[in-house]
């Protein structure tokens, strides 16, 4: 709802049917006096073409597109504390508590390839997980540049 929205600055939200042209993003190093950070936040269901645009985005400014499916199996796989952590919980179906997820993502976003920027897919989905990547962002020093949210009619969903 709105209340994610409002993690981004100026609460700039674009619906992806609107055709979302005007976001007024620069690709890599063109945004010389913002920093030239690109930090992009993708919401909505599955189906929506959320991975399609991280591509396209990825693509455009050279930041990764971290999904939390993959930051998950990317831990389980390094064996690393939070990665141990999640192994079990990921294995019998469960969902990872907010916040283990909140520091897998913390971590991937101090990884090198994510320093000009990151494209973040499937995060938050509800209003606590929202409030938290919110504090969690302001305390790694970084904001969200805008949050782009997919719309999909039930019908075509249930497809």
């Amino acid at each position: 709802g709105d209340s994610v929205a409002n993690t981004a600055p100026e609460g700039r939200v674009l619906s992806a049917a609107s055709g979302g042209g005007g976001a007024g993003l620069c690709p890599a190093g063109a945004a010389a006096g913002q920093g030239g950070e690109v930090n992009v936040l993708l919401l909505g269901p599955q189906g929506s073409g959320k991975g399609t645009q991280a591509k396209r985005i990825q693509a455009e400014y050279g930041i990764p597109h971290i999904a939390t499916g993959e930051i998950l199996r990317d831990a389980i796989a390094s064996e690393s504390e939070l990665g141990r952590i999640v192994k079990p919980i990921v294995e019998s179906g469960k969902l990872v508590p907010d916040d283990l997820m909140i520091e897998l993502i913390r971590e991937r976003l101090a990884e090198d390839d994510a320093e000009n920027g990151f494209i973040l897919d499937g995060f938050p989905r509800t209003l606590p997980q929202a409030q938290a990547l919110d504090g969690m962002l302001t305390d790694i020093g970084r904001e969200l540049s805008i949050v782009f949210g997919f719309q999909l009619n039930d019908s075509v969903g249930i497809e």
